[in-house]
């Protein structure tokens, strides 16, 4: 079997403080967050020409054909959630914590839980994603 061989840039976001949101109101920041994916994310990347390769929890990876791509939806993604967080108060926000992007990966198969994990580890760990 052929295996398949092209460069993407891939776009990593988290939610800032999602556990204590998750342990204040289970419920509450489940739909909050539900919500937020529906109207705002999920359109922002399709806007972007962005296909969503994997969630897990608050996390979000993102492939994106270019950096240029990637970087607009990260940018417009931070504008229109802290648009939508305007009125609401701190302790009910849903607010992008980190977000980074690995430009042009090449790779044959991606490996989404190897990523996830690389992902966490440069999250937790700064220097290791440089």
């Amino acid at each position: 079997m052929a295996s398949t061989r092209r460069l993407a840039a891939i776009l990593a976001a988290d939610v800032a403080g999602f556990t204590s949101l998750i342990e204040a109101d289970l419920g509450g920041t489940l739909r909050a967050w539900k919500a937020i994916r529906r109207d705002l994310v999920d359109p922002t990347i399709e806007a972007h020409n962005g296909r969503l390769l994997k969630t897990s929890g608050d996390l979000l990876l993102v492939e994106f054909s270019n950096v240029v791509e990637a970087l607009r939806c990260a940018t417009d993604l931070q504008k229109t959630v802290v648009e939508h967080n305007r009125n609401l108060p701190a302790g009910k926000r849903i607010e992008f914590g980190s977000a980074f992007i690995r430009g042009m990966w090449s790779f044959r198969r991606l490996s989404l839980r190897r990523w996830g994990d690389y992902c966490y580890r440069t999250r937790r760990r700064p220097g290791l994603g440089h």
